[in-house]
Protein backbone atom coordinates (compact mmCIF):
# COMPACT_ATOMS: atom_id res chain seq x y z
CA UNK A 1 0.00 0.00 0.00
CA UNK A 2 1.90 2.76 -1.00
CA UNK A 3 -0.67 5.08 -1.64
CA UNK A 4 -3.60 5.80 0.26
CA UNK A 5 -4.92 7.70 -2.62
CA UNK A 6 -8.55 5.83 -3.10
CA UNK A 7 -7.63 3.29 -0.55
CA UNK A 8 -10.87 2.93 1.44
CA UNK A 9 -10.03 3.24 5.66
CA UNK A 10 -12.34 2.57 8.49
CA UNK A 11 -11.65 5.28 11.54
CA UNK A 12 -13.23 4.02 14.80
CA UNK A 13 -14.09 6.90 17.33
CA UNK A 14 -13.27 9.47 14.54
CA UNK A 15 -14.02 12.38 16.16
CA UNK A 16 -11.28 11.83 18.92
CA UNK A 17 -8.74 14.74 18.71
CA UNK A 18 -6.61 11.89 17.15
CA UNK A 19 -9.46 10.71 15.00
CA UNK A 20 -9.63 14.39 13.53
CA UNK A 21 -6.25 15.04 12.71
CA UNK A 22 -6.08 11.51 11.21
CA UNK A 23 -9.24 12.18 8.72
CA UNK A 24 -7.50 15.46 7.66
CA UNK A 25 -4.37 13.75 6.86
CA UNK A 26 -6.39 10.86 5.13
CA UNK A 27 -8.11 13.36 3.33
CA UNK A 28 -5.16 14.85 1.76
CA UNK A 29 -3.82 11.37 1.02
CA UNK A 30 -6.32 10.89 -1.21
CA UNK A 31 -8.58 8.06 0.82
CA UNK A 32 -12.29 7.46 1.08
CA UNK A 33 -13.25 7.60 5.03
CA UNK A 34 -15.79 5.80 6.93
CA UNK A 35 -15.70 7.57 9.90
CA UNK A 36 -17.67 5.75 12.58
CA UNK A 37 -18.74 7.11 15.87
CA UNK A 38 -21.34 7.65 18.59
CA UNK A 39 -21.50 11.20 18.72
CA UNK A 40 -23.79 12.16 15.50
CA UNK A 41 -22.86 15.89 15.66
CA UNK A 42 -19.45 15.95 15.74
CA UNK A 43 -19.25 12.89 13.54
CA UNK A 44 -21.06 15.17 10.84
CA UNK A 45 -19.07 18.18 11.55
CA UNK A 46 -16.12 16.12 10.48
CA UNK A 47 -17.94 14.98 7.37
CA UNK A 48 -18.50 18.72 6.61
CA UNK A 49 -15.23 19.38 5.92
CA UNK A 50 -14.65 16.66 3.24
CA UNK A 51 -18.02 15.16 2.08
CA UNK A 52 -16.38 13.60 -0.79
CA UNK A 53 -13.81 11.80 1.46
CA UNK A 54 -15.33 10.89 4.45
CA UNK A 55 -18.31 9.36 4.96
CA UNK A 56 -20.25 9.93 9.08
CA UNK A 57 -22.04 6.54 10.54
CA UNK A 58 -23.18 7.54 13.87
CA UNK A 59 -22.60 3.70 15.47
CA UNK A 60 -22.13 2.20 18.90
CA UNK A 61 -19.73 -0.04 18.65
CA UNK A 62 -20.23 -0.57 22.39
CA UNK A 63 -22.90 -2.33 21.01
CA UNK A 64 -21.97 -5.99 19.61
CA UNK A 65 -25.11 -6.26 17.64
CA UNK A 66 -24.04 -3.06 15.77
CA UNK A 67 -20.70 -4.53 15.19
CA UNK A 68 -22.45 -7.74 13.60
CA UNK A 69 -24.73 -5.60 11.74
CA UNK A 70 -22.57 -3.57 10.26
CA UNK A 71 -20.11 -6.50 8.79
CA UNK A 72 -22.71 -8.34 7.51
CA UNK A 73 -23.87 -5.19 5.63
CA UNK A 74 -20.20 -4.38 4.26
CA UNK A 75 -19.27 -8.16 3.84
CA UNK A 76 -16.24 -8.04 0.87
CA UNK A 77 -15.97 -4.48 0.31
CA UNK A 78 -12.45 -3.88 0.49
CA UNK A 79 -11.29 -1.98 3.62
CA UNK A 80 -7.56 -1.13 3.05
CA UNK A 81 -7.18 0.43 6.68
CA UNK A 82 -8.88 -0.15 9.60
CA UNK A 83 -8.02 2.42 13.06
CA UNK A 84 -9.47 1.96 15.78
CA UNK A 85 -8.94 4.92 17.97
CA UNK A 86 -11.88 3.57 20.31
CA UNK A 87 -9.50 3.28 23.19
CA UNK A 88 -8.33 7.05 23.06
CA UNK A 89 -11.59 8.14 23.06
CA UNK A 90 -13.52 6.10 25.74
CA UNK A 91 -10.61 4.00 27.93
CA UNK A 92 -12.20 4.30 31.23
CA UNK A 93 -14.75 1.27 29.77
CA UNK A 94 -12.14 -1.38 30.18
CA UNK A 95 -13.22 -4.58 29.04
CA UNK A 96 -16.14 -3.51 27.39
CA UNK A 97 -13.89 -1.65 25.06
CA UNK A 98 -11.27 -3.99 24.01
CA UNK A 99 -14.68 -6.38 23.18
CA UNK A 100 -15.94 -4.03 21.13
CA UNK A 101 -12.52 -3.40 19.34
CA UNK A 102 -12.28 -6.83 18.92
CA UNK A 103 -15.76 -7.04 17.51
CA UNK A 104 -15.34 -4.48 14.78
CA UNK A 105 -12.31 -6.39 13.51
CA UNK A 106 -14.10 -9.72 13.28
CA UNK A 107 -17.00 -7.37 12.03
CA UNK A 108 -14.95 -6.73 9.14
CA UNK A 109 -12.46 -9.52 8.66
CA UNK A 110 -13.63 -10.39 4.89
CA UNK A 111 -13.37 -6.69 4.21
CA UNK A 112 -9.58 -6.62 5.19
CA UNK A 113 -9.27 -9.48 3.30
CA UNK A 114 -10.81 -8.74 0.30
CA UNK A 115 -8.49 -5.26 0.96
CA UNK A 116 -5.52 -6.77 1.90
CA UNK A 117 -5.66 -4.30 4.58
CA UNK A 118 -4.14 -3.49 7.97
CA UNK A 119 -5.41 -3.51 11.56
CA UNK A 120 -4.15 -0.53 14.10
CA UNK A 121 -5.24 -0.13 17.30
CA UNK A 122 -4.36 3.00 18.89
CA UNK A 123 -4.35 3.85 22.90
CA UNK A 124 -2.82 6.22 25.56
CA UNK A 125 0.05 4.69 27.87
CA UNK A 126 -1.31 4.71 31.18
CA UNK A 127 0.28 5.79 34.38
CA UNK A 128 2.58 3.32 36.52
CA UNK A 129 -0.07 5.37 39.40
CA UNK A 130 -2.84 4.33 37.33
CA UNK A 131 -3.67 0.44 38.20
CA UNK A 132 -6.98 0.62 36.25
CA UNK A 133 -5.33 2.28 33.04
CA UNK A 134 -2.50 -0.39 33.05
CA UNK A 135 -4.77 -3.45 33.06
CA UNK A 136 -6.57 -2.50 30.20
CA UNK A 137 -3.05 -1.57 28.41
CA UNK A 138 -2.71 -4.77 28.97
CA UNK A 139 -5.83 -6.55 27.56
CA UNK A 140 -5.42 -4.38 24.80
CA UNK A 141 -1.40 -5.65 24.19
CA UNK A 142 -3.03 -8.81 24.34
CA UNK A 143 -5.70 -8.12 21.96
CA UNK A 144 -3.46 -6.74 19.34
CA UNK A 145 -0.89 -9.81 19.17
CA UNK A 146 -4.31 -11.92 19.52
CA UNK A 147 -6.05 -10.52 16.58
CA UNK A 148 -2.69 -11.11 14.28
CA UNK A 149 -2.53 -14.43 14.55
CA UNK A 150 -6.36 -15.24 14.46
CA UNK A 151 -7.23 -13.32 11.72
CA UNK A 152 -3.72 -13.77 9.36
CA UNK A 153 -3.94 -9.74 8.89
CA UNK A 154 -1.40 -7.58 9.60
CA UNK A 155 -2.44 -6.15 13.38
CA UNK A 156 -0.35 -4.13 15.02
CA UNK A 157 -0.29 -1.71 18.88
CA UNK A 158 0.60 2.11 18.52
CA UNK A 159 0.63 3.48 22.33
CA UNK A 160 0.72 7.44 22.46
CA UNK A 161 3.06 8.07 24.80
CA UNK A 162 2.33 11.22 26.93
CA UNK A 163 4.31 13.52 25.06
CA UNK A 164 3.77 11.81 21.69
CA UNK A 165 2.22 14.19 18.65
CA UNK A 166 -0.15 13.18 16.62
CA UNK A 167 1.90 13.72 13.62
CA UNK A 168 3.84 10.67 15.08
CA UNK A 169 0.94 8.70 15.15
CA UNK A 170 0.33 9.79 10.91
CA UNK A 171 3.97 8.93 10.40
CA UNK A 172 3.91 5.39 11.95
CA UNK A 173 0.37 5.08 10.34
CA UNK A 174 1.95 5.45 6.79
CA UNK A 175 4.47 3.25 7.53
CA UNK A 176 2.67 0.14 8.51
CA UNK A 177 0.47 0.76 5.81
CA UNK A 178 3.22 0.98 3.36
CA UNK A 179 4.32 -2.36 1.81
CA UNK A 180 7.29 -2.20 4.20
CA UNK A 181 5.76 -1.82 6.83
CA UNK A 182 3.13 -4.71 6.50
CA UNK A 183 5.44 -6.81 7.18
CA UNK A 184 5.41 -6.21 11.04
CA UNK A 185 2.33 -7.71 12.50
CA UNK A 186 1.57 -8.72 16.18
CA UNK A 187 3.84 -5.59 17.71
CA UNK A 188 3.36 -3.11 19.93
CA UNK A 189 4.75 0.23 18.91
CA UNK A 190 5.16 2.80 21.61
CA UNK A 191 5.36 6.23 20.91
CA UNK A 192 7.36 9.04 22.40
Amino acid sequence: MGTLEGRTVVVVGAVSDAGRFLCACLCDAGARIVALDRDHDALWALARRAPDRIEPLAMDIMNPRRCVDFGRIWDKEPVHLLINLHPLRHPALGGRMITAVAGMCEALREGLLSGNGVVHTVWQEASQEDVHGQSVNQGLETLSRGLAGQFDIPTNGIVMGRTAKQRDLWHITQFLSSSEGRAISGAILPLR
